[in-house]
């Protein structure tokens, strides 16, 4: 038996499924398009206000780094002068 057999025969599920099957084409498409924008929509509207309101968040944090350093003078720790060696350990020998 397969599973549209089974199930047009189930006894609580059947009537549902075969008044289903009988839809024009045009009426399951329109239940599809409105079962996905039910879901899609929220998802859609939910992500751009995170991200809205993470770049609020960024560029008032820049915002107050921009001030704080204006206002200290933006002085940074001197850096030492390079001479072509990065990610290396320099052991001295005597």
């Amino acid at each position: 038996m397969t599973w549209k057999a089974y199930i047009r025969e189930h006894p609580q599920v059947g009537q549902w499924y075969v008044r289903a099957e009988q839809q024009p084409n045009w009426v399951v498409r329109a239940a599809i398009l409105a079962a996905v924008l039910v879901v899609v929509v929220p998802i859609v509207v939910l992500t751009l206000a995170a991200v809205l309101a993470a770049g609020a968040v960024f560029l008032v944090g820049s915002l107050i780094a921009s001030l704080l350093r204006l206002f200290t003078g933006g002085r940074r720790a001197p850096v030492a002068p390079r001479d072509g060696r990065e990610n290396v350990r320099v052991i001295q020998r005597p």
